[in-house]
């Protein structure tokens, strides 16, 4: 394929059909002796389509972590919520012990014991 021709090719539309033209690059390579220009050639070409292949998964990875992130407070809410309603639980469960659920400063609930005997925190 003359460098011509080879420049003016475009990419593929998407990542499944770069991958294709990628992946049937490599076999091409492996499989046949061509001539050097031809060698190179394809080699350009595939680290063309690597190059996009990459860029195209550094995009989808991005836009993963950001979906991530914007469920994390819900997620983490939640997970707050079951290890407080939890702790209530345990406290009211205990005998001998008087608990207190008091709101920190961050709004999550926590559990303080005070041992009635002696008035000391645990």
């Amino acid at each position: 394929m003359p460098e011509s021709d080879h420049q003016s090719e475009k990419l593929p539309e998407t990542f499944e059909e770069a991958m294709a033209e990628l992946e049937s690059i490599v076999r091409e390579l492996e499989a046949s002796r061509m001539p050097l220009g031809d060698l190179v050639d394809h080699y350009e070409r595939g680290t063309s389509l690597l190059d996009y292949c990459r860029g195209e998964l550094a995009v989808a990875r991005l836009r993963v972590e950001t979906i991530s992130l914007a469920a994390a407070p819900d997620a983490i809410a939640a997970a707050e919520s079951t290890v407080d309603e939890r702790a209530v639980e345990e406290a009211g469960s205990r005998s001998g012990t008087k608990k207190q659920a008091r709101k920190g400063a961050s709004g999550n609930s926590r559990v303080k014991e005070q041992d009635e005997e002696n008035g000391r925190l645990l």
